[in-house]
Parts: C-alpha cells; sequence; structure tokens
C-alpha cells in the first residue's frame, strides 16, 4: 500500500489551535506531522491534549478514506491487467505461480457489428473513370454534361465532394451535375455551363 505524504490542515482546527501559546501550537503541529508519518501518539495533557484528538480524528479519518482509494486502485489495475479474476495468482498443480501479465487480454467483439459485417459486402474500391467511360454514361442516360470537363474537374481536386469527402460513386457526380446544370438550360436558352 502507498505511504502518505503528508495530511491536511483544515481552517476548522482554528479555534482549538488559537486558544494554545505559540509554543504549544509548535509542538502541536510537529506532534501531528509524527501521528501521522510514524502514528506516535504524544503524552499530553490539558488544552493541548484537547486539541491534539480533535485533529487526530479528522488525520484518522483522512487515513481511512486514502487506504480505502489505494485499494480500489490497486484492486482495479489486478483486474485489468488479470481479468480472469485470478489476483495476479494462477493455481498449477505443483501450486501457486505468478499471472503471466504480458498475456494477451481477450478482445471483445459485439455481435451486432459481426452481423452488420456479415450482411454487407466489401464496398469496392473507388477507381476514377476515363473520359470515355463517363462519355459513354452520359450518353446512355442522354445527359448534357461535359465528359472532359467533368473528369478534369475531379481530377484536379483529388475526387473529392465539395467538403472534401471522397468520391466513392462518379456516377452520382455526373447525375448531381446534370441536375445543377438544368436550370442553366432554361435561363440562357439551352447552352449549358456558358453563363453570360
Amino acid at each position: 500500500m502507498a505511504q502518505r505524504q503528508g495530511f491536511l490542515i483544515y481552517h476548522s482546527w482554528r479555534p482549538a489551535i488559537e486558544t494554545l501559546k505559540p509554543r504549544d501550537a509548535g509542538t502541536l503541529l510537529m506532534a501531528l506531522m509524527d501521528y501521522s508519518e510514524r502514528g506516535a501518539v504524544p503524552d499530553f495533557k490539558g488544552a493541548l491534549l484537547i486539541a491534539f484528538n480533535f485533529c487526530r480524528a479528522k488525520i484518522d479519518s483522512d487515513g481511512q478514506k486514502f487506504s480505502e482509494k489505494c485499494e480500489r486502485n490497486a484492486e482495479k489495475a489486478r483486474m485489468r491487467w488479470h481479468p480472469t479474476g485470478c489476483n495476479g495468482i494462477q493455481q498449477d498443480t505443483d501450486g501457486c505461480k505468478p499471472c503471466q501479465v504480458n498475456e494477451a487480454k481477450p478482445k471483445v467483439i459485439k455481435k451486432e457489428s459481426i452481423e452488420k459485417k456479415a450482411g454487407k459486402p466489401p464496398r469496392p474500391r473507388f477507381v476514377p473513370p476515363s473520359v470515355d467511360e463517363v462519355s459513354a454514361y452520359c450518353t446512355e442516360k442522354g445527359y448534357h454534361v461535359e465528359p472532359s470537363r467533368f473528369v478534369d474537374f475531379y481530377t484536379a481536386n483529388g475526387w473529392k465532394q465539395g467538403k472534401g469527402k471522397p468520391i466513392v460513386d462518379w456516377k452520382a457526380a455526373v447525375r448531381t451535375w446534370e441536375q445543377r446544370d438544368k436550370p442553366k438550360e432554361t435561363s440562357n436558352g439551352g447552352g449549358y455551363g456558358d453563363v453570360v
């Protein structure tokens, strides 16, 4: 268990200490330090004994809380490094021996994540289309997007969308360009992409 490095002095002790002479207050402080560090109880009498016992009760209470906290932390450390609950000791046919601390901690995998992955096929890796592929797609769908302009635009920005997300479906991007350019067709008499 960890050794306490000190103790707290509380403002609530002031009334008890103020009744003492300055020399007795210094003696009390040294006695409290000895008690906290080594458990030494002085042989005081009178007001000095009353002040010592008043402060001693709080030092004991704080010490108990400190010990309980150390034990909780030690238990958490044992459970972290020895998840089987063996508390650092494994039973063997020959008796007890220390646990293998560097054993791999078992990885917990949630059932839901396994089921989600099992139901979905892996997404194919994105391959940028050529100008011919975009042209064939636009012809097939009857779109008026200029294929070379489309490919040049996305090649220049690394095949990323407006907010920096990578494009995963270039055909969806072509459809977006087609929809975006439709209002221009009606406003300027059919010239796609030409701004007047």
